[in-house]
């Protein structure tokens, strides 16, 4: 849990939640939290013998709000030392996940080195394509590590650094880490660069669900989104005022900015958010997250109709373990939404798939997970059966031969069978959780106030569930542009 006093309060005056919580200040954090140099040093001196000659460098991210958030943060260290820098979200739908072997050979005439941010780690062919080619490539990643390293001796991974207390970190606080020591004093607590990195590390950090209960997640998040009220980016202000919002909640992040970012990386094209994230034009950021917005408008569309689909299609079918679904017309972008919509609604982790719309001889997915169900090591236990995977414990993705779907769907089975097996059935349902019970009337300003100091809320430090003793339902009324929300009116007695 880190070294920092942990807060176990919240009380309405009367009763008091134990839940702990690190309130650890930022700059102390963020500061002491760092890689070693026996890894970064020689990093770093990669980088600047490129910048020196004046070689191109090429950044290569990722198509989620972590992979952009990341490309943002190095892009500006680079651009600020001087380095003739340029960068590349690869197109879900033409390239797939990642730095690729295509990509590699599309750059090869203008670059000298590649540096990946959250994403590389297993992409063994291109990076053999590029020590082919002469190629310089440098991975920061924080995914999950594969049997196999890479053929590259610049590997920034928490995982590979004894010296973490903490490596459970997304790829733009990897990012933020080598920004840091690529910039050195130049990027102190106060100077503009600090505040930019840590709201774009804040956003990422609750969009990839880190866990939210170690000093550093809770940190950077805590610090970053205070500081987003303050002071905020001129992303977060263009989204503030799209969406005229009075007062910034941690939830507005969460469940409207990430989700809108997101979107455009699952049915559009993500450069334009990394654009969006570099510019200094408030007039073209406001068309962009107008833009941005229709993005999502047409994402939640499509979403719900592979949802209805794939709730026809699974029926009325009981049991527990992971739900293994596919159809070749489903849109690839959205299934990881879709794969959580539906585990939700049937409390069982879930696969869906889809034909690859490049290769029609493979299929494609997302999964996700909860409790005792952990995606990577399902992956692992069939790998043999995969084209390819990764992710992290509740979510990943994956790739199968189409020939193959019928042998992964019943290997998934056995699977599950074995999992289930000796686990008792509560603990392979989502869990209800209350973190307390009150009377309606302990739940005022002065209780409201002390909730805030907890947000922001996400994984390992969930918005608290309130169970409300005594209460009869009076009324319940729908709201919202498609009615999905209900307003409730509630008594005592």
């Amino acid at each position: 849990m880190g070294l920092y006093p942990k807060y176990n309060w919240l009380s309405t005056g009367n009763e008091e939640i134990n839940r702990d919580i690190i309130l650890a200040p930022a700059e102390k954090v963020v500061l002491d939290f760092q890689f070693s140099t026996i890894i970064l040093e020689p990093i770093k001196k990669k980088i600047l013998e490129h910048i020196t000659s004046g070689n191109a460098i090429l950044i290569c991210g990722d198509y989620d709000v972590d992979g952009m958030s990341a490309t943002t943060i190095l892009y500006k260290s680079l651009e600020k030392m001087g380095a003739k820098i340029a960068y590349i979200i690869p197109d879900r739908f033409k390239n797939g996940y990642g730095i690729t072997p295509q990509i590699v050979r599309d750059h090869v005439q203008d670059t000298k080195l590649i540096i990946t941010v959250d994403n590389g780690i297993s992409a063994y062919d291109a990076i053999n394509e590029a020590k082919e080619l002469g190629i310089d490539i440098i991975i920061t990643d924080h995914h999950h590590l594969g049997k196999v390293l890479p053929d590259t001796p610049y590997i920034l991974h928490p995982d590979l650094d004894e010296s973490l207390m903490e490596k459970n970190i997304c790829g733009a606080m990897v990012s933020f880490c080598l920004a840091r020591y690529l910039l050195g004093d130049t990027l102190k607590k106060d100077d503009a660069f600090f505040v930019e990195f840590m709201q774009l590390a804040c956003l990422a950090t609750l969009a990839d669900m880190m866990p939210l209960d170690t000093s550093i997640n809770r940190a950077i998040t805590f610090h970053g989104y205070n500081l987003s009220k303050r002071e905020p980016i001129k992303l977060i202000r263009a989204f503030v005022e799209l969406q005229q919002i009075e007062k910034l909640q941690s939830d507005d992040l969460s469940f409207q900015l990430i989700p809108m970012l997101n979107a455009v990386g699952r049915i559009a094209d993500a450069n334009a958010v990394v654009e969006a994230m570099l510019t200094s034009n408030t007039a073209d950021l406001a068309r962009s997250m107008a833009e941005f917005q229709k993005i999502n408008i047409e994402r939640k569309e499509i979403t719900e109709k592979i949802v209805s689909e794939a709730v026809e299609q699974l029926g009325h079918a009981s049991g527990s373990g992971f739900i293994f679904l596919y159809n070749k017309n489903w849109h690839q972008g959205v299934l990881g939404i879709v794969a959580q919509k539906i585990m939700q609604k049937t409390s069982r982790p879930v696969i869906l798939m889809t034909e690859n719309p490049l290769d029609s001889s493979k299929y494609i997915g997302s999964a996700r997970a909860f409790g005792p169900f952990n995606v990577i090591n399902c992956f692992e236990e069939i790998s043999e059966d995969l084209f390819k995977f990764g992710g992290h414990a509740f979510a990943g993705g994956l790739s199968v031969n189409t020939e193959n779907l019928a042998k992964v769907a019943e290997k998934i089975k056995a699977y599950s069978a074995r999992i289930t097996e000796n686990i008792a059935a509560k603990e392979l349902q989502l869990p209800l959780i209350i973190d307390f019970w009150q009377n309606i009337s302990d739940l005022n300003l002065k209780f409201l106030e002390k909730q805030a100091k907890y947000e922001p809320f996400g994984e390992g430090n969930k918005s608290f569930n309130i169970g409300i003793k005594d209460a009869k339902v009076i009324e319940i009324q729908k709201f919202g542009k498609t009615q999905q929300h209900n307003k409730i009116m509630i008594e005592e007695g």
